[in-house]
């Protein structure tokens, strides 16, 4: 059976359920917002008693006891039938909301899960939650970003991708059924009241980004890194959005840049978007004939590096690994990131002239 990413948004409805008193569901809902420091002493008592009477509950439930008591392991216990040891090769991402309820209750399923030597963590977007309309909309920009980072690489390392749509918040799960026509192979689901698993295999869609992104695509890769831009009157509003002054990608913006950047990162070598980082003599020659998906990462790294930059040197991602070169051994190259480290591991070599990053080359790894 092929190794297995099993993405599952987490909800609340562990505590509303489970035999719970009206005080404590009022307590529930009324908190399901809130962040740990806006919680009241006596409602915070309350939901401490009531998260760790769950916890026992569910900690002490085997595969077939817990399945009433959880609308995300439902789905997971069937999907495994029952045999929870199926998935020790599966690895997990709990979505929880940017809540202290939020947290806590994936806290449990989480814990659930690793007493079957499953591989789980809780992914917590940044105000995802859903008592603020531009906060939320934010949060579902950066899961299509995170999506955009993340699924494609385990899916190349031979995973398949899973949507568990069973849980979470129904505004939370219809954004992650159009996610999972991009990204999943499979979405499963568990309806209220049916026993039965339903199984939704990938259906042969084809999404059309719009073709402003295309045409103005050096102004969507500036809002991307947050630069400033004039927008040109032609761009649907739809795919913005503005806070505080500061133009942004829409949540819909994201999914047609994202696929947008994948089509044209494969087709040629864009120019460093910001100031502070620019091409030197050699870089060009150094990264022509790449095939396709090489090109996609070298174009991907240098805007890594943009980012680090304009992050005042603070955002240096594990795949930029932006670093100095130790004991000069390759003059007059100073510094270095990944390109990529499978197979054949490429750098890419750099050196500082007026404070500016000139790269330099792509080649063999020092090591």
């Amino acid at each position: 059976m092929p190794k297995q990413f099993i993405l599952s948004p987490c909800g609340t409805s562990i505590l509303t359920g489970n035999n719970a008193t009206g005080e404590e569901r009022n307590c529930i809902n009324r908190n399901a917002n809130k962040k740990e420091a806006d919680i009241s002493t006596d409602d915070r008592r309350m939901l401490e008693e009531r998260l760790a009477a769950v916890r026992r509950r569910i900690l002490n439930a085997g595969p077939g006891d817990v399945f009433p008591m959880s609308a995300e392991l439902n789905a997971l216990c069937r999907f495994y039938a029952f045999e929870m040891q199926k998935g020790e090769h599966d690895h997990h991402v709990l979505l929880a909301t940017d809540t202290w309820l939020g947290r806590q209750t994936a806290g449990i399923i989480r814990e659930w899960l690793a007493q079957y030597g499953l591989s789980v963590e809780i992914y917590s977007p940044s105000d995802l939650q859903t008592a603020d309309i531009t906060g939320y909309r934010w949060a579902l920009t950066d899961i299509v970003k995170w999506a955009d980072d993340t699924l494609p690489g385990y899916k190349d390392a031979g995973y398949r991708i899973v949507f568990n749509l069973t849980g979470g918040f129904k505004s939370v799960q219809g954004f992650l059924q159009t996610l999972a026509m991009l990204y999943a192979d499979e979405t499963i689901y568990v309806f209220e009241k049916q026993p039965q698993l339903f199984r939704l295999p990938r259906l042969p869609i084809t999404f059309t980004p719009d073709k402003s992104v295309a045409g103005h695509f050096e102004t969507f890769r500036k809002i991307d890194l947050g630069l400033p831009v004039k927008v040109p009157e032609d761009i649907p509003e739809i795919l913005l959005q503005v806070m505080e002054g500061e133009t942004a990608l829409s949540e819909i913006g994201a999914l047609h840049y994202t696929q947008t950047r994948h089509r044209l990162y494969r087709e040629r070598l864009f120019p460093p978007i910001c100031e502070q980082v620019r091409f030197g003599a050699k870089f060009e020659k150094s990264v022509a004939g790449l095939p396709p998906e090489r090109l996609y990462m070298v174009n991907e790294r240098i805007e890594d590096l943009c980012r680090y930059f304009l992050s005042g040197q603070k955002i240096n991602i594990r795949r930029l690994d932006f670093k100095p070169l130790q004991g000069n051994p390759l003059p007059p190259y100073t510094h270095e990131c990944d390109a990529w480290a499978d197979a054949d591991a490429k750098r890419i070599f750099c050196r500082f002239e007026n404070n500016m990053c000139i790269v330099e080359e792509l080649r063999k790894a020092l090591h």
